[in-house]
């Protein structure tokens, strides 16, 4: 008897093991088979989005697009930044795209690839000499064989940080991201005159780059016994040295770009505590580091807002500064930056801060061009951090 179930049972696990393996393999040649056929459909899908931007007129998805909201996220994102770039007097004359495969998979029967756009833009401003602006953006899109022809169904990716791997399985991302941009975008005159604020402001602050700043009037009533000592240019070197890679003492986040900028005030010599420490809420998110800053450090945070004329010089931007970007798709603050340098940029005709930041990877990255070509970042605040020795 145990002899008639055990050659029953063996016939049953061949089976088995020969159906799963022939879906494998099947699944493994679709793969292949497709791949350059997938990776065609992915390059023309983000040709048309730039050369949309240099036409000043949004491109059909219609062919390579199955998904009706992330249609409709593409027609507005994209006509969004052509409005506004006329109404900056920005031109886009060309561009060069490159795409490299970070993983590319096939999972319940649709393809998720998780991909790498650099685009090196050429601007031209106003009647300022072209310029380049190198766009770098993490994507996971996801392609479905529908009616035997592969069409993009998600593309999931953040302008200034990384892809949220989550929302490849939310069967609503595309309908929540379209609603809350429809809802929550700013007119393009409102982030215009933002833009030229943020400019205006860049430009008023005279005090050199490299030039330590001290404010101990204004922050030694937070503290019961001294001031840090602290090094702006400890705090510079330290974000340059790790803007394109990790240091390996620390964890790494998906969403890395407030454990490195925390990273990067240590390193001056800030100290921590109970509450900023590796890896509390005030070390790691974006809220709660500013919060930190503000109430427990005393310094001050300064938002930038479209109906007020360039600020006081104390609270523009400027070289040691924590920069963080709201996100309307989000409706927070969601992104955290280290202000590294102060240039003059004759291309523009305007004083520009470069930044270095994680979750995208930035060294010396300009913020104008960066705040410019966002469609949905569309505020920015400035923690102003202040540097000095230690006073007993």
């Amino acid at each position: 008897m145990k002899i008639f179930k055990y050659l029953l049972v063996v016939p049953i696990v061949f089976l088995l093991f020969f159906n799963y393996f022939n879906i494998y393999v099947a699944n493994a040649k679709q793969l292949n088979y497709n791949y350059q056929y997938i990776e065609r459909i992915i390059k023309d899908y983000m040709d048309r989005q730039y050369s949309s931007l240099q036409d000043s007129k949004v491109s059909n998805f219609d062919d390579i697009v199955a998904d009706k909201y992330l249609l409709d996220i593409l027609k507005e994102t994209i006509q969004y930044k052509i409005d506004f770039y006329s109404e900056i007097n920005k031109k886009v004359l060309g561009y060069k795209l490159s795409i490299s495969n970070i993983e590319t998979k096939l999972e319940n029967g649709r393809i998720v690839a998780h991909i790498l756009s650099n685009t090196e833009l050429t601007f031209q401003k106003d009647e300022f000499e072209p310029y380049t602006y190198l766009e770098e953006i993490e994507h996971i899109i996801v392609i479905e064989n529908i009616k035997d022809a592969w069409k993009i169904t998600k593309d999931i990716y953040d302008e200034l940080g990384a892809p949220n791997e989550s929302a490849i399985n939310d069967l609503n991302y595309n309908k929540n991201f379209y609603d809350m941009f429809k809802k929550n975008k700013i007119p393009v005159k409102e982030k215009a005159k933002l833009s030229k604020k943020l400019q205006d402001s860049i430009s008023q602050y005279s005090v050199d780059e490299t030039q330590n700043r001290t404010s101990l009037a204004s922050t030694q009533m937070f503290y019961s016994t001294a001031i840090e000592s602290t090094s702006l240019d400890k705090a510079v070197e330290y974000a340059r040295k790790w803007a394109l890679s990790y240091n390996p003492e620390y964890k790494k986040y998906d969403n890395d770009c407030t454990n490195f900028v925390s990273q990067i005030l240590y390193a001056a010599g800030f100290k921590t505590d109970s509450t900023w420490k590796p890896y509390t809420n005030a070390w790691i998110q974006v809220e709660a580091f500013h919060d930190y800053l503000v109430d427990k450090k005393g310094f001050n945070s300064y938002e930038y807002s479209s109906g007020d004329e360039a600020g006081n010089a104390a609270n523009n931007a400027t070289v040691g500064d924590v920069i963080q970007f709201y996100n309307i798709t989000k409706l927070r603050y969601s992104h955290t930056v280290y202000a590294t340098k102060r240039v003059w940029r004759s291309e523009r005709g305007t004083y520009d801060i470069l930044y270095c930041g994680h979750s995208s990877a930035r060294l010396d990255y300009s913020l104008i061009d960066a705040f410019e070509s966002s469609s949905y970042y569309t505020r920015l605040r400035v923690i102003k951090i202040y540097y000095g020795p230690l006073i007993a």
